[in-house]
């Protein structure tokens, strides 16, 4: 019995016969290299990185670029208005605000900077102990953290730093301190995101050690949101150490520092705008590269975000 094919169902000879098409994966695009890929095609990493890279050569090169002595006083110039000799004009002692601000750049990013490191590493270990033991020792740990929590973070800081006196020093372990119960947080949700994988429990089921476990499977998987909350709480750290100082409690004058230079200038304001002026817009600035850095870095390393 033979069978005909239909004129409908009957193949087009004028169009080509085409297979299936075959899924081939692509080559190089490891999700490592694909997160620095969107990181570095994201327009915020480009504006923010060239901020960023201004500051650091400002504070690299302060002694090069300064055109004046930061604590050199001369009555003569006091509260001179922005001219070419003094382009961003002087305090109210003669001291040139360029020359200030260019130094101040320098203090200002090793207090972010070891804000930052101390409360990234102080955090991140309370928050991988708390996520993975989890029982007692995650209620205790994160009641302490609750209770840091209760404060603001300004306050906090604020607080510990009348406490321990005034000084670099002081600001710094005070930022560091106000910042570890946010890494904490972050941190033991990200752990308890991963603890109950299959890698994690073959692991402990064959008798590795915890800290082994830790180490080898646990913080690689909950690295990336601890990294974009480091670029970000960069930004705070500097807003926060800067507070301080204006408060007078933090990094006292001569000392070039932005936010005690906001608040040396704070008294001559109607008569000299530029002595405030100049230390606030650099502090606007760089938070404003950081956040931009910690949003393009957000954005590489979540999987969704990449992908539209």
């Amino acid at each position: 019995m033979s069978t005909s094919l239909t004129p409908e169902l009957m193949p087009d000879p004028k169009l080509p016969v085409t297979a299936e098409p075959e899924v081939v994966p692509a080559r190089g695009t490891s999700p490592g290299r694909a997160k620095l890929l969107a990181f570095l095609r994201h327009r915020g990493t480009w504006i923010g990185g060239s901020l960023l890279v201004v500051f650091l050569l400002m504070a690299a090169l302060a002694p090069l670029l300064a055109p004046y002595d930061p604590l050199a006083v001369n009555a003569d110039v006091g509260l001179t208005a922005p001219s070419w000799a003094h382009p961003m004009g002087t305090d109210d002692f003669g001291r040139d605000i360029l020359s200030r601000v260019v130094y101040g750049s320098r203090l200002s990013l090793v207090v972010g900077f070891s804000c930052v490191a101390i409360s990234a590493v102080v955090g991140t270990l309370i928050g991988l102990l708390a996520g993975y033991f989890r029982g007692p020792t995650d209620s205790v740990l994160m009641r302490v953290m609750d209770v840091l929590l209760a404060f603001p973070g300004l306050v906090l800081a604020l607080a510990l730093a009348a406490v321990m006196g005034r000084g670099m020093l002081s600001v710094i372990v005070a930022v560091g301190v106000a910042g570890v119960p946010t890494f904490a947080r972050v941190t033991r949700g990200a752990v308890l995101g991963v603890v109950n994988t299959d890698y994690v429990l073959a692991a402990r089921a064959v008798g590795c050690r915890s800290t082994w476990i830790l180490r080898r499977h646990i913080l690689p998987n909950v690295v990336a949101p601890v990294i974009v909350m480091t670029t970000l709480y960069l930004a705070y750290a500097v807003l926060y150490a800067a507070s301080i100082s204006f408060l007078g409690v933090g990094v006292q004058p001569p000392t070039a520092e932005w936010g005690a230079m906001t608040n040396a200038g704070r008294g001559v304001l109607v008569q000299g705008w530029w002595v405030s002026t100049f230390p606030s817009v650099m502090i606007m600035l760089f938070v404003l590269a950081v956040n931009v850095m910690g949003d393009s870095l957000r954005d590489a390393l979540d999987s969704k975000l990449r992908r539209s």
